[in-house]
């Protein structure tokens, strides 16, 4: 290929290159904007809803996201008068047992209030945290944090199939 053939070749590797650059920079943007002061009022405000709202007995699910391993199952949480009463699998619907491990790693997330309390945690040591709520009930629905700044140090954790329980 002579120079000439291959002068729009390069102009469009470059656009390319370019535009993808743009559209990183810009993301990181957004993200660093939506995470970068924790949001103490939003929290608070979502936290009375929730306690106004007034559920004492419900589920939910949690699936936990990051470049760690294991990433593991989703777990059900199943909270009795505001307590935890059972940890399932989600996936297969057994029990969890109480006891050293994952009993232990997923206990403090077990409530709804627990959930509120690794929020308000996770402001006070890093900026780079970001929460959705639920619109109806105040509770999070996904919870970012990044203890580290870059891409492996971000964890998530989703909460699914909120069910409140007669």
């Amino acid at each position: 290929m002579d120079a000439k053939a291959s002068l729009p070749v390069i102009a469009a590797l470059a656009l390319f290159v370019t535009a993808c650059s743009a559209a990183d920079r810009k993301d990181l943007e957004v993200r660093r904007r939506e995470t970068r002061t924790p949001d103490f009022t939003e929290l608070r405000a979502n936290q009375k809803k929730w306690e106004d709202a007034g559920i004492e007995d419900y589920q939910y699910t949690i699936q936990l996201a990051c470049f760690c391993p294991p990433q593991g199952d989703p777990f059900t949480f199943e909270v009795a008068d505001g307590e935890r009463s059972n940890m399932i699998y989600a996936d297969s619907g057994a029990m969890l047992l109480e006891g050293p491990g994952l009993y232990e790693d997923w206990a403090d997330f077990a409530t709804i209030d627990d959930l509120f309390s690794m929020i308000e945690a996770a402001f006070r040591k890093t900026p780079l945290v970001m929460v959705k709520y639920d619109t109806d009930h105040g509770y999070p629905v996904v919870i970012r944090i990044n203890r580290y700044g870059g891409l492996d140090g971000e964890v998530s954790h989703v909460i699914t199939d909120f069910q409140k329980k007669p």
